[in-house]
């Protein structure tokens, strides 16, 4: 199957956070597009750190200030900027996928049974993590999604103009809502916004890809533990991170 992954973000955890990327390791030909900035928590990225992760992949860097000079009406989330600026780039690009992903470089992905899942997908379908939004509660927690090629490429055409994206939670759970795809939550599917604070928990694990995230990651992220460790941002920055590089 031809699959892209849409991937955008800061870069700050993607060398831990892509090793959870099972599909990456499937036999389905897959294309990456990275859409990034070239500073990440104050530390320079360049192409070569995107070379350790992706072996296949077109990348756009930018400054990290560049949305600055975008025109009016800017878009004031940066996801929804990069959902409009890899659209334009899957155009450009000629290719008809059969699947998409679009997912933040620093988040964890993984599909339990990939073939199963990708065999069973129908049209008319998104794949989201959150499933429960509804006209009273349009919040949704992460933006991830993906689904066949033809109706993700018709979600991010018709993505609101940024004046109706001003939040950044509810306002994207209201155009998923009205987007006319069913919004479906996979229970094979996992992923997780991989915060810097979280690395040290992850890397106590010894095998990233045998990661059982319902039993381990998720009980954990939702136990609280991780506000506590909030706290300890800049002193595992200081210690940990900064010399990666």
């Amino acid at each position: 199957m031809k699959i892209a992954i849409l991937t955008y973000g800061e870069f700050r955890t993607a060398e831990i956070a892509v090793k959870t990327w099972n599909i990456l390791n499937s036999e389905h030909d897959i294309d990456i597009y990275v859409h990034t900035q070239t500073t990440s928590n104050g530390i320079l990225i360049t192409e070569d750190n995107i070379k350790k992760i992706f072996s296949n992949y077109k990348l756009w860097l930018e400054p990290i200030d560049e949305f600055e000079y975008d025109i009016e009406p800017k878009d004031s989330h940066m996801n929804f900027r990069s959902y409009r600026f890899l659209y334009k780039k899957l155009l450009e690009s000629n290719i008809e996928y059969d699947f998409i992903i679009v997912n933040r470089l620093d988040t964890t992905l993984r599909i339990t049974d990939i073939n199963n899942f990708l065999k069973k997908n129908n049209n008319g379908i998104i794949y989201t993590l959150d499933d429960s939004i509804n006209k009273n509660r349009t919040f949704i927690q992460d933006h991830f999604f993906m689904g066949n090629g033809y109706d993700i490429m018709d979600f991010l055409k018709n993505l609101p103009t940024p004046n109706n994206l001003m939040n950044s939670h509810e306002d994207f759970g209201k155009y998923i809502l009205n987007s006319g795809l069913k919004n479906v939550k996979n229970d094979g599917v996992y992923s997780i916004h991989l915060r810097p604070n979280m690395i040290e928990f992850i890397e106590s694990i010894t095998e990233l890809s045998d990661i059982d995230f319902s039993k381990k990651m998720n009980k954990w992220f939702n136990s609280g533990e991780h506000k506590k460790l909030e706290t300890e941002w800049k002193e595992y920055l200081r210690h940990n991170i900064i010399h990666q590089y």
